[in-house]
């Protein structure tokens, strides 16, 4: 491979900052050893840590575009404000800021993508509490079920398409029903797809919030907003 990789990197943030240095050097270091050629996109939505000033560390040893939420507004705006901000030229990856899945694995999703539009991370073994994951599985179950989406692992944080195909979805969603509408769309559902299982590790720092009441409540928020979106088109 001669050329270097183009990658925009998509960063929804919210104070994850005990997580960030180990992550954005992951970064710069693997891409190197990868010749890969990385944006960072940083959404700092509405974090209260030190995320603006460990970002600000790295602006000299690694192209970031940063964006910026005065508040806390979900994963789902977050993820729309750093597709939104990307370079349109070669690939993108969604990945969380949490250091639950480690950047050396995209190589495993590079590997494929010259075959595919789009190459989802599917997590071996997911380690989060049971409540999370039951609450991932049941998203995946209704995508499957409900909206024909072609992926097992729905909400996996760690995805990999094509710049010019994901910017030509639109996202309404608020919560973590952002994925489910983002496979439901029929752009996507026309797409190659391809699923790699990718490792998964338990957070060391910072809390989760997807299974808070507000994160179920936003979801059953969601869940209607796409219902719409996708049979009730008028």
């Amino acid at each position: 491979m001669t050329n270097s990789i183009k990658l925009n990197i998509v960063l929804p943030i919210y104070n994850e900052g005990n997580n960030l240095d180990l992550l954005l050097l992951d970064i710069i270091d693997s891409s190197k050893g990868y010749n890969i050629d990385p944006t960072v996109i940083a959404v700092n939505d509405g974090s209260r840590d030190d995320t603006k000033a460990i970002i600000n560390k790295y602006i000299h040893q690694l192209k970031i575009t940063y964006c910026e939420h005065e508040f806390n507004e979900g994963y789902a705006r977050s993820l729309d404000t750093g597709i939104k901000a990307a370079n349109d030229i070669g690939l993108l990856l969604v990945m969380d800021a949490d250091n639950q899945f480690k950047y050396e694995s995209v190589m495993q999703l590079l590997n494929h993508i010259d075959d595919f539009d789009i190459v989802v991370g599917q997590r071996e073994k997911r380690n989060d509490n049971w409540l999370r994951i039951y609450l991932g599985k049941t998203w995946s179950i209704v995508g499957r079920y409900i909206f024909q989406t072609k992926i097992n692992d729905l909400n996996c944080g760690f995805k990999l398409f094509r710049t010019t195909l994901i910017k030509k979805i639109s996202i309404n969603s608020v919560g973590p029903g952002v994925n489910l509408e983002i496979f439901s769309d029929p752009i996507i559902k026309s797409s190659k797809i391809k699923a790699i299982r990718v490792a998964h590790y338990p957070r060391e720092y910072g809390n989760q919030s997807g299974a808070s009441i507000k994160t179920i409540l936003l979801s059953l928020k969601d869940l209607m907003i796409i219902f719409r979106k996708r049979f009730f088109k008028s």
